[in-house]
């Protein structure tokens, strides 16, 4: 026998399926969220749907500064002291970590536009968390996630957890980063 799991919209409480997008009551964005980013109960000042969602900034901010923090200590302070091929090696624990944290942040700030009613979807949720930055950071944000949703097609996914968003871009950039420091790099 096949169990076959229910969840609650968290703005009007009708049962919806576990792989809906939206609830076919209310029309409201059903977050598909890790425990790590879902709360118990919604937050007292937020939205009704936006409650059940736990930043995760600070774990974003980590991760950025700690990939900014390792590539600032490999190639500024101890540039001298590593090889070609040290440097090289190092190079995926610094992009990963970087990577991750800054696609966190804008998938974070793309599920929050997209919550808020502001858009309908990521993509759009992400030209919205884009907005008002200098147009080559924009560009910037847009390349990092363009190849992950075209080649591993996460817009038909239905993820709407930046958590997963963000280490689903950093995993297909590492992956990238390691063919070509391992394959393309020393036939150079």
């Amino acid at each position: 026998m096949a169990l076959i799991t229910i969840h609650q919209c968290p703005s009007c409480g009708a049962s919806v399926a576990p792989k809906q997008e939206r609830c076919s009551y209310c029309d409201n964005y059903l977050l598909h969220l890790t425990p790590l980013e879902r709360r118990g109960s919604p937050a007292p000042d937020a939205g009704a749907d936006a409650g059940y969602f736990r930043s995760l900034r600070w774990f974003y901010g980590v991760l950025l500064v700690a990939g900014l923090a390792g590539a600032f200590y490999i190639y500024v302070l101890h540039f001298d002291d590593f090889s070609e091929t040290e440097m090289v090696q190092l190079s995926p624990f610094w992009f990963v970590a970087m990577v991750w944290g800054l696609g966190g942040l804008f998938a974070e700030r793309a599920v929050r536009a997209v919550l808020r009613g502001e858009a309908k979807t990521f993509m759009q949720g992400l030209t919205r968390a884009t907005k008002g930055l200098v147009p080559i950071v924009a560009l910037f944000v847009y390349l990092l996630f363009f190849p992950p949703f075209f080649l591993l097609g996460l817009h038909r996914w239905k993820l709407s957890s930046p958590l997963l968003i963000g280490l689903a871009v950093s995993l297909l950039w590492g992956v990238g980063l390691f063919v070509f420091l391992y394959g393309i790099f020393p036939s150079l």
